[in-house]
């Protein structure tokens, strides 16, 4: 046991070190981490289930004279993580031998990308991973009060780790079983232990009595207490967007993605590992396989299956923070797996001496060449005993000597991907829109991570003072009406879901400017009466400086700070694109603006910038062909038309895969049958008349309802006489497009050709 406690304090603090240095200097974006980070520096109440183990260790740790709070968070998850391994290492050497569990807690454990990826963010995985690891080591050593109270306190950070429990059953029987009278103390006890854990839960009521800052659903009453436990009332993006899809439909998918990520983030070798590991687990001790069969199957298939979320980057980046606990059940399997690659541990030097000694002690006495007599060991003995302990460690350094460079290489590109060392953008992000807004300025954002960020930054860093964030999310809350009221804003907050209420927001505040980010949601049909100004988007009043309004939209930009890399492929996680991407919409607004002025290289610019951000945004292509088109670019056009198109095409390939609901891909594919249609008539400019004939029959294939696409081709076939054709294309129009004058001005004409 000693062994494996220095082998755990190493690798505990080999994995702090790596974690601390790829720590992110402030907060990072991730879905709940601006919320996490917040609530916990000012003791307030997370969403549900309100997390209250985390909330207190997050503010003690928020307490410590270190950085920033976002960063003490970012540390507190390096620390638990790091922790994490030293005790998953302690559980699996109970197992495997020390050599094994240190190999798959190291390279296939800590060097993966995931579990490095939740180190450095302020959200509480890395602490339920450390409760679940060390309620599974109580058991295994039979501390049964201890595990009992561990699961108990692990419940009041994530609930889920119940699912977790048949597996701690069946490993907690295979320890009672070899020892039954261990039991100590009694069932009442431990059940007393179990409810002292979860105590912290009244944390809930208690605090939310005393109306903090953030008060999420304020279980201060005993009926919210149990909707904030229960969830109920409580449904996020992805539960709504789960329940749209038939129970099961995207079980395989997401298993599929489940599997790659097995495959490819344990260094290609952790598969075939686990299934061998599985076998020999089964063959030793079938109540131990049982348990970490039950967990991997429990807390992965069946918790993907019961997801049901679609593929889309959005949904898999959360469902990733669920490949968590089931990814310590498998890495037992590799650590068996290991187990069987490499003999049992030999007896240190010092056991090998005293047992030369006593072999010496225990050999014939032979005369000695000065007539003496003395001890000798025969040679033959002496080769022998060498070569089988040359032989016996020769597997163990052979592991070794192919694992360095493994390790090395598991390392160096997991870091290219996680390193979090210059990751400013969440706290960037509000320090750019707070410098947009004049004082006294409302910003409505509807995304987690814009507006958690935002409510960061308000209350944290940068203090953006009198710029009030608001959650488009739940402003339909009674709970957020009143606790907007009792922090004493002065603001009349309700509903937003159409755009007279946008207009009645802006009218009740009139006081104070009305902004959003640009990913709200806006009605549909109706025609948003926003004007832009940098990342926001914002509500012409008589509150807003006219100054403000007058200053050019685009210097907002040349203000702004940009720490890093400012463009979407170069971060693998979805919340870091995410907000890079906030600012490649920011200049595709602008961009819209100046096409409807008229300004056509200003427009032009705009969309130049909006591709430096992210360079597969289709809707930018399109505009810039328009841009080229309006100032007789030709070429220029239809070049860029050609280039929305394969974006296009790439955009309804993804939302095939990720199986959008079905009124996304119906519009991509009007839009994409729109950029066919432009590129039809940039052809025609080109004197392609044949071309052009062929891209606007393309158009109407992906949108028989397309009326530049009827228009344009009954234009082209004007021009032949092929008057029938014509007749049909506008007859096409007027069905669907009753409302178009172009068909009502030309039908007539082209009917009396036809007679």
């Amino acid at each position: 046991m000693p062994a494996v406690k220095r082998h755990a304090f190493w690798l505990g603090a080999g994995a702090f070190a790596l974690y601390l240095y790829s720590a992110g200097p402030a907060l990072v974006p991730f879905r709940d981490a601006g919320e996490m980070t917040t609530t916990t520096a000012t003791l307030g109440i997370l969403h549900p289930t309100g997390y209250p183990a985390y909330t207190l260790l997050g503010h003690l740790a928020t307490r410590l004279p270190l950085g920033n709070p976002g960063y003490r968070l970012n540390v507190l998850s390096a620390v638990t993580m790091a922790a994490t391994w030293s005790l998953v290492s302690v559980l699996f050497a109970a197992f495997t031998g020390s050599l094994p569990a240190t190999v798959a807690s190291v390279l296939l454990g800590l060097l993966s990308y995931h579990f490095w990826a939740h180190a450095l963010i302020a959200e509480m995985y890395a602490l339920n991973l450390l409760f679940l690891s060390a309620v599974l080591v109580s058991l295994c050593y039979r501390q049964w009060l201890l595990a009992a109270f561990l699961a108990g306190a692990g419940l009041s950070n994530r609930a889920d780790l119940l699912l977790t429990f048949p597996a701690m059953l069946m490993l907690g029987w295979s320890r009672f079983k070899d020892n039954p009278d261990a039991l100590q103390p009694s069932p009442l006890i431990l059940l007393a232990g179990f409810l002292g854990g979860l105590m912290l839960y009244l944390y809930l009521p208690l605090r939310a009595s005393q109306h903090p800052l953030l008060n999420w659903n304020d279980p201060s009453t005993l009926e919210n207490l149990m909707r904030t436990l229960l969830r109920r009332g409580y449904a996020g993006t992805l539960d709504l967007l789960s329940t749209s899809y038939p129970m099961g439909e995207n079980f395989l998918p997401e298993l599929r993605l489940y599997t790659v990520h097995l495959w490819r983030d344990f260094a290609y070798a952790g598969l075939p590992l686990a299934l061998y590991g599985s076998f020999r687990a089964w063959r030793r001790d079938r109540w131990i396989c049982g348990a970490l069969l039950t967990g991997f199957i429990v807390t992965g298939p069946l918790f993907i299956f019961l997801g049901n979320l679609p593929i889309n980057p959005h949904a898999v980046a959360i469902m990733e923070s669920g490949y968590l606990m089931p990814d310590i059940f498998f890495l037992g399997f590799v650590a068996f797996g290991l187990g069987g690659l490499v003999p049992s541990p030999q007896p240190s030097r010092h056991d090998a001496g005293l047992g030369a000694l006593q072999e010496i002690a225990e050999a014939p006495w032979s005369p000695s060449a000065g007539g003496g007599s003395t001890r000798f060991i025969p040679l033959s003995l002496l080769r022998e005993r060498v070569g089988v302990r040359v032989l016996a460690e020769a597997p163990r350094w052979l592991l070794i000597l192919i694992l360095i460079p493994l390790l090395v290489w598991q390392g160096w590109t997991t870091l290219k991907d996680v390193n979090k060392r210059d990751n400013y953008l969440a706290v960037d992000f509000a320090r750019n829109v707070y410098r947009t807004l004049p004082p006294e300025a409302i910003v409505v954002a509807r995304s987690d991570v814009p507006a958690f960020s935002l409510l960061y930054g308000h209350w944290i860093y940068p203090n953006g003072a009198g710029r009030w964030p608001l959650a488009q999310g739940l402003m339909g809350s009674p709970w957020y009406l009143r606790m907007m009221r009792d922090q004493g804003s002065g603001i009349t907050v309700h509903p937003l879901k159409t755009a007279s209420d946008w207009d009645q927001l802006s009218r009740l505040n009139a006081d104070r400017l009305v902004a959003a980010t640009l990913d709200i949601d806006w009605p549909a049909g109706a025609v948003p009466p926003f004007q832009s100004k940098g990342a926001i988007v914002f509500i012409p009043n008589r509150s807003a400086p006219e100054r403000w309004q007058t200053f050019p939209s685009e210097a907002f930009f040349d203000l702004y700070a940009y720490r890093g890399p400012y463009r979407t492929t170069a971060y693998r996680d979805f919340f870091s694109q995410e907000l890079v991407e906030a600012y490649a919409k920011a200049w595709m607004r602008s961009g819209q603006e100046a096409l409807r002025a008229g300004r056509w290289t200003d427009a032009q610019t705009a969309y130049q910038n909006a591709f430096r951000y992210k360079p597969d945004l289709p809707y930018a292509s399109f505009e810039l062909a328009y841009a080229y088109f309006m100032q007789n670019r030709y070429p220029e056009a239809d070049q860029a038309y050609q280039t929305a198109d394969r974006q296009f095409q790439q955009l309804m390939e993804q939302a095939a895969a990720w199986k959008s609901l079905p009124p996304l891909p119906a519009q991509i594919r009007r839009d994409r049958a729109q950029a066919l249609a432009q590129r039809g008539v940039a052809q025609e400019r080109l004197g392609n008349l044949s071309q052009a004939e062929n891209l606007y029959q393309q158009a109407l294939s992906f949108d028989p309802d397309s009326a530049d696409g009827r228009y344009n081709l009954a234009v082209l076939l004007w021009k032949k006489g092929a008057w029938p054709q014509v007749v049909e294309h506008f007859q096409a129009m007027a069905r669907s497009h009753p409302e178009d004058a172009r068909w009502k001005r030309y039908l007539p004409m082209a009917m009396s050709h036809l007679k």
